[in-house]
């Protein structure tokens, strides 16, 4: 099995794009009426403000690779890392601008994110258990993984690069879209190391990993 493929086609535009609209409410830039935040509409287009929310940008192009690395713990990026970063930084935003959002934008988060959590899975499983900072209870050499064991990578995950815990309802999300795409096939060593690399990617690619 192909791991790095089989992850790109799993991870569809409309798991990150939704992962990426969890905290979208949360984003925005000023408003030059009511100082409040602003999003933009479904469409990118005009800006609507949203009362009661936080004023935020977005992570810079420049910025990205650096972010995933450093909340993910990985050290110095891999070659296919430093690749996928460089072929998609033409689709992210260089202003930072929180209504620059689009469908190639979360593309290349999807695919940049995807290389940085290859490089965490891979390191992490040639760890003994209690050197591991994530993946804890996922025994990487067999098949099969609990939900509840996805579950606490996930709520570590989201500390590490949401800054927050997951609320409940971002965490049934996360679980029961891995369970969809999943839900036939073997369960063995490449299906473990493929779920911690989709469950890692559906966070670090989040909208929440890359707002200020």
């Amino acid at each position: 099995m192909n791991l790095k493929k089989s992850l790109i086609k799993l991870t569809s535009f409309c798991l990150a794009f939704g992962m990426i609209s969890v905290t979208y409410q949360n984003c925005g830039s000023p408003d030059a009426n009511n100082g409040g935040a602003v999003s933009s509409s479904a469409d990118n287009g005009d800006i609507i403000p949203i009362p009661n929310t936080k004023t935020a940008s977005i992570q810079r192009a420049s910025r990205v690779l650096d972010n995933l690395v450093s909340c993910l713990g990985t050290g110095e990026p891999s070659n296919d890392a430093r690749d996928a970063w460089q072929n998609n930084r033409g689709t992210i935003s260089e202003e930072g601008l929180a209504n620059s959002m689009t469908q190639p934008m979360a593309k290349a988060l999807v695919s940049i994110s995807a290389e940085v959590c290859d490089d965490l899975m891979n390191q992490e499983r040639s760890l003994d258990v209690d050197q591991r900072r994530i993946f804890l209870e996922i025994d990487f050499d067999n098949g099969g993984v609990a939900r509840s064991d996805l579950g606490l990578a996930a709520k570590r995950l989201a500390r590490s690069c949401w800054g927050r815990n997951a609320t409940d309802d971002e965490l049934g999300m996360i679980i029961s879209n891995i369970d969809s795409n999943f839900s036939s096939g073997e369960d063995n060593r490449d299906t473990t190391r493929l779920k911690a690399v989709y469950l890692c990617t559906a966070m670090a690619a989040s909208f929440s990993t890359f707002e200020m």
